[in-house]
């Protein structure tokens, strides 16, 4: 009961820190009423999800009378069930496969009855009546709730094809006939029968319009026949007692170059700007990284007793004797550029503020004020505090690696749950898949 108390203590602290203008006692019941309703709401989810699949296992015995397996209807699937056999000596297990119930041919003989006495208004698709077809039809291979396979051909296959694919260009004064057979295939049982459907086409019914432009494609496609063998297409000029005029449409697709090609600018300007802003950070982060180095080689020539100038001077020669002819750094190139000031003649003071501010992060311009500062307060000061600048620089370096550590893991977590994921999915798929089939 004490370690029981303890730790109702301890929760009870935990929300006051966290939460401390809210009742401590008020926190702490509402904390254990929320904690209990989800300890007995996952009890109650797991027992009913218990009862759910027990049940679904004990719902349809397949086995019956000790030896006899249930077939599913036709249609139902079949199903894989688990078999444990046993004689006085052995015990063996295996999975069998029950295939569906299949038709005797009997039985086969009478649904195909009933098949061909509902086939017409199957394949009539959008229209009411095989009488009257204005749309496409629906000749499929197989049609829910019969065991047939259907193979489909046409009298003529430019105006019904055997995928139920309608044409009725050019009927205009009258509809026509077409006939459909239907080779019926029922494969256990072997049967196999044919069937014809007559079906019949309604005339098109076009506009003055329409009727006039069909006219003008029919008289183009007379000429083309009859230039077949020139050089040159006549395109009519009559049709009807209706003169034509002829102008070539081009398809123009400037604007779209032009709207693609402004849209990739616009990309390109965006992805520049991004480039240089990356560029920046990266020119920063080298800042911050050389600055522990830095201060501390100048605070070791300001200790062997060299002015401030002497040390800037001699760090500059440094580092340019370190990287040579190798990849300039962007602290070099800043103290150069200060040492060039320097020899020109332009105050020293001046010179150090300069260029603490062109290096742009805020211990460079804290150090170029100091190095200002002690041309009048002489270096002892400054000692000291280059060293408190090392001091911290070092530990922010640290601080900084460590973070930058934190955010490798934390980029590698993503990939992690995915691999995770795949993983669970390749263990319980081929359970989850046994389990349908029971």
């Amino acid at each position: 009961m004490r370690g029981l108390t303890s730790d109702h203590a301890e929760i009870k602290n935990i929300l006051l820190r966290l939460r401390p203008y809210e009742n401590k006692e008020q926190m702490f019941l509402l904390y254990q009423k929320k904690k209990k309703r989800w300890m007995i709401g996952l009890i109650v989810v797991g027992i009913v999800s218990a009862l759910y699949v027990h049940g679904g296992s004990q719902k349809e015995k397949r086995l019956l009378d000790g030896n006899l397996l249930v077939r599913n209807v036709w249609d139902a699937g079949n199903y894989q069930v688990d078999l444990n056999v046993k004689t006085k000596e052995w015990d063996y297990s295996f999975s069998y496969l029950v295939k569906e119930k299949a038709y005797t041919r009997e039985e086969a003989e009478q649904l195909y009855r009933k098949f061909a006495g509902e086939l017409p208004s199957l394949i009539c698709g959008g229209n009411q009546t095989l009488q009257e077809v204005t749309e496409d039809l629906k000749l499929a291979n197989a049609y829910k709730d019969y065991p047939f396979m259907v193979s489909w051909s046409s009298t003529d296959q430019d105006r019904v094809s055997s995928r139920g694919k309608v044409n009725r260009k050019g009927l205009e004064d009258e509809g026509q006939w077409v006939t459909l057979h239907a080779l019926v295939r029922e494969v256990d049982t072997g049967l196999e029968q044919e069937l014809t459907l007559k079906v019949f086409l309604a005339p098109e019914k076009l506009s003055e319009e329409e009727l006039f432009f069909r006219r003008v494609e029919e008289s183009v496609i007379s000429m083309d026949k009859v230039s077949a063998q020139k050089e040159i297409v006549t395109l009519p000029v009559f049709v009807e007692g209706k003169e034509l005029t002829w102008k070539e449409t081009k398809q123009d697709h400037s604007i779209f170059i032009l709207l693609l090609f402004g849209a990739a600018s616009l990309f390109v300007g965006r992805a520049m700007d991004h480039d240089l802003q990356k560029a920046d950070r990266k020119r920063l982060k080298e800042l911050q990284k050389e600055y522990p180095e830095f201060a501390g080689r100048l605070r070791l020539y300001l200790c062997a007793g060299m002015t401030a100038r002497n040390a800037f001077g001699r760090v500059a020669q440094d580092y340019a004797e370190r990287t040579g002819k190798k990849k300039r750094l962007f602290l070099e190139s800043e103290m150069k550029i200060a040492c060039n000031q320097l020899s020109n003649g332009l105050p020293e003071a001046q010179v150090y503020q300069e260029w603490g501010a062109r290096c742009g992060e805020m211990r460079y311009r804290r150090l170029g004020f100091l190095l200002s500062v002690q041309l009048k307060q002489g270096n002892d000061r400054l000692l000291q505090l280059l060293e408190q600048e090392a001091d911290v620089a070092r530990e922010d370096q640290r601080n900084q690696a460590r973070k930058e550590g934190e955010e490798a893991g934390t980029k590698l977590l993503f990939p992690m749950i995915l691999i995770l994921i795949m993983v669970m999915l390749l263990v319980l798929l081929p359970a989850y898949v046994d389990f349908g089939t029971i």
